[in-house]
């Protein structure tokens, strides 16, 4: 403890060496491809390419320059919030692993990040070219699996036989291609035909692969991409988005529980969209029931009644009467609850409560405004959020580990772009 204390106080290097970019690189180029065989990768990758880095550093300069506020971030209040619940979540075990590993995770990067920022003018250009390495490769595998009807996963899977079902399994490859795809057009050592070729096979891979979320996350971006560069003022586009997004966080659940209230017909809507409307209504339910603390992390998994199907009367109650849609609701696959939310804003009001909420919308706050602080890559950084916010309220639990690994990874990125826009003088992003 004594030599590590030591370690942290030195100040930062001033010889110049960069051999502790590489895992970073590798990284770079590994984690979109290697997420279309198998997109559980990711997280190991994320956090093996981090500490190597790391650790390279270290052995490297004898020193770990640690930023003043990397244990100060609002974010690690809503882990450790999450780790408490373990006190009162019918699953401690889990809630507390859950916890822990998460505040482990976003610290190992946060220090990452601070010794990266002490060395000044980095070259990033192989830094950048990995990442649309990565992303040409990805896009594809994708396009070939499609395409081939899934030949290249059922191979690496050692699958002889094989259904459509299959092809679903490159959703989150492509929603890492999405979300990293700002990062990609912001890259300015790359060559701007180059990202252009890259973007266009981001935008064929999620028109042709099923993934809804991802088609629909792309034209959100694209949406507010021309807004920001059509001169509509950034500072009112930004403003909007720190509304708009606390707003939801706010107003989601009320809104849910009126709408409850109300039971509208949902037989106009596809079979999938209504199933996911009705468990954001049984998830607002059992939100009420712990509105403070709530049921701890990870307690979506057991909330008595998740893994039941929903009633034919209650089924009925909503315009649901035809015997199609009883029989497509009355499958093993449509339980009330599978695993998690599939919204992160209900996922946080059901497992943390009202005080997690407002820990939220404090963390959201911080971010938006660090990211308006930015200044060279806020437009892609904003771009991202809306990705990551879009993604985060339609498909993906909140303490999926990979997804957590996709998230900081890019985040990582895109810190690194500004560092190196500003010649490495460490910026805090």
């Amino acid at each position: 403890m004594i030599l590590l204390s030591e370690m942290i106080k030195k100040k930062a290097p001033d010889k110049k060496d960069e051999n502790f970019l590489w895992p970073l690189i590798l990284m770079n180029v590994l984690v979109p491809s290697v997420a279309v065989l198998q997109y559980r990768a990711v997280a190991p990758l994320v956090f093996i390419g981090f500490s190597i880095s790391l650790g390279m550093f270290v052995a490297k300069f004898k020193c770990l320059p640690c930023q003043r506020d990397v244990l100060l971030q609002p974010i690690y209040l809503l882990g450790l919030l999450g780790a408490l619940s373990a006190v009162w979540s019918p699953d401690p075990l889990r809630a507390l692993s859950v916890s822990l590993r998460f505040l482990a995770f976003i610290f190992l990067t946060a220090l990452l990040f601070s010794c990266v920022s002490s060395q000044k003018n980095l070259n990033l250009g192989r830094f950048q070219g990995s990442l649309g390495i990565g992303l040409l490769l990805s896009a594809f595998l994708v396009l070939t699996d499609h395409l081939s009807s899934n030949f290249i996963r059922a191979t690496a899977r050692g699958l002889k036989e094989w259904g459509p079902a299959l092809g679903h399994g490159l959703k989150p490859a492509v929603s890492i291609m999405v979300v990293a795809l700002p990062a990609l057009m912001a890259s300015y050592k790359l060559p701007t035909s180059l990202r252009l070729f890259a973007g266009f096979l981001v935008l064929a891979s999620a028109a042709l692969v099923p993934a809804q979320t991802a088609k629909l996350a792309l034209l959100v971006m694209v949406v507010f991409w021309i807004g920001i560069y059509a001169g509509i003022s950034r500072k009112l586009i930004y403003n909007f988005l720190l509304v708009i997004s606390i707003f939801v966080v706010a107003c989601l659940l009320p809104f849910l529980t009126l709408l409850d209230f109300f039971r509208p017909n949902l037989d106009f809507l596809q079979r999938s969209g209504a199933h996911r409307l009705l468990i954001w209504l049984f998830v607002a339910e059992h939100a009420w029931q712990n509105p403070i603390l709530g049921w701890g992390v990870e307690a979506s998994r057991v909330i008595p009644g998740g893994t039941a199907n929903f009633t034919p009367d209650y089924l009925k109650t909503f315009g649901l009467i035809s015997r199609e849609a009883q029989e497509w609701f009355g499958s093993q696959s449509t339980q009330r609850l599978p695993l998690h939310p599939h919204n992160g804003v209900l996922q946080i009001w059901l497992e943390l409560g009202i005080i997690g909420v407002l820990i939220f919308i404090f963390f959201l706050i911080d971010l938006w405004l660090r990211v308006f602080r930015l200044r060279y890559i806020s437009v892609s950084a904003v771009i991202t959020l809306v990705a990551v916010f879009f993604f985060w309220n339609l498909s993906y639990g909140i303490w999926q580990e990979w997804w957590i690994a996709l998230m900081l990874w890019v985040s990582f990125y895109l810190g690194m772009l500004e560092l190196g826009k500003n010649s490495g003088n460490g910026y805090d992003v």
